[in-house]
């Protein structure tokens, strides 16, 4: 979502910010307007947005979508989902051990495994395993979940 283009009103900016509320997006590329010489804007229409109205509303898009994207995500706990393991996560260590994959609702799932790499009864899950989890908790960007059993 580009905010702040060449001749957009407040009630188009607050449509798009209205549809963002409504469908509630998982991913979202959102930038302010800048001319670029090699485009047609730039070349046949004024930039008539103010700066600080371009990042305004670019903040309100920013906003409307981490809100929504935290209500997808605090909807999926008690869920159960399989996912693709995929190894250890980003911020995994030797004091917090964990694993991390991706649900087949493409949401990062994190869990938590021992010192030797087991997940409870569910054992040793390695990077291609998929496992059937349920939903603990959750925040705008990741699942903590609990695995259930190996899948396949």
């Amino acid at each position: 979502r580009i905010s702040g283009f060449c001749g957009e009103t407040e009630e188009e900016h607050m449509d798009t910010v209205n549809l963002m509320r409504e469908v509630k997006f998982d991913q979202a590329f959102m930038f302010a307007y800048s001319e670029r010489s090699h485009t047609h804007a730039f070349h046949k229409m004024e930039d008539d947005v103010p700066d600080d109205v371009k990042h305004r509303r670019l903040q309100e898009v920013i906003n409307t979508f981490l809100d929504g994207s935290a209500e997808r995500s605090l909807a999926e706990v008690g869920k159960e989902h399989v996912v693709l393991v995929e190894g250890s996560s980003k911020r995994s260590s030797q004091e917090n051990p964990q694993q991390a994959g991706r649900s087949d609702t493409n949401k990062v799932c994190i869990w938590d495994v021992d010192e030797s790499g087991a997940t409870g009864s569910v054992g040793t899950l390695r990077a291609g395993d998929y496992v059937k989890v349920r939903v603990e908790s959750a925040n705008r960007a990741t699942l903590k979940v609990t695995p259930l059993s190996k899948v396949g």
